[in-house]
């Protein structure tokens, strides 16, 4: 992966570097609709886990940026594993993309140059091109629906019973 770094003029807070670079993966359908890979080259994080809890993802069209749930990589060049909900239930691609991170106080931003769709890296790539560090996120929202269906269930039959007896 090569990148191209561009200055952009200091702010009064922080100086700022942009770079066009990195490429994203993005499954828009079936099980593991949602679920995005950032291939990223950086080289100022010492670990994934640094680089996990630094870069953010942002998409037009998403609410606030993401977070990333994993990475695993080394020597500056890093595969993230992000989770939009959004796009899991719209099931598409979203248009641009921008990664940013702080390293020593100065704002670094990564305009992505090449999104593609989990099914045309995986034709091209193979599994390992389309695979998603971390996997699907925890299943709490469903556990949590399933949860008040299976309350409100139990309450609509107990009025039933009610309206019988009287």
């Amino acid at each position: 992966m090569s990148s191209t770094m561009t200055p952009k003029p200091e702010s009064h807070t922080t100086a700022e570097q942009w770079c066009e670079s990195g490429r994203l993966v993005v499954h828009t359908k079936g099980a593991d609709a949602g679920l995005i890979r950032l291939d990223l080259e950086v080289r100022g994080f010492k670990s994934a886990e640094e680089a996990c809890r630094a870069v953010k993802l942002i998409f037009v069209g998403e609410s606030q940026p993401l977070s990333a749930r994993h990475a695993v990589g080394n020597n500056g060049r890093f595969v993230l594993g992000y989770y939009s909900g959004e796009i899991a239930n719209g099931g598409y691609l979203p248009g641009e993309a921008v990664a940013c991170w702080e390293i020593d106080g100065q704002q670094h931003r990564m305009k992505v140059l090449f999104t593609e769709t989990a099914t045309k890296a995986l034709t091209r790539g193979g599994v390992e091109a389309a695979n998603i560090p971390g996997g699907m996120p925890s299943q709490t929202y469903p556990k949590a629906v399933s949860l008040l269906v299976l309350l409100a269930s139990g309450c609509f039959l107990a009025f039933a019973i009610l309206l019988l007896i009287l």
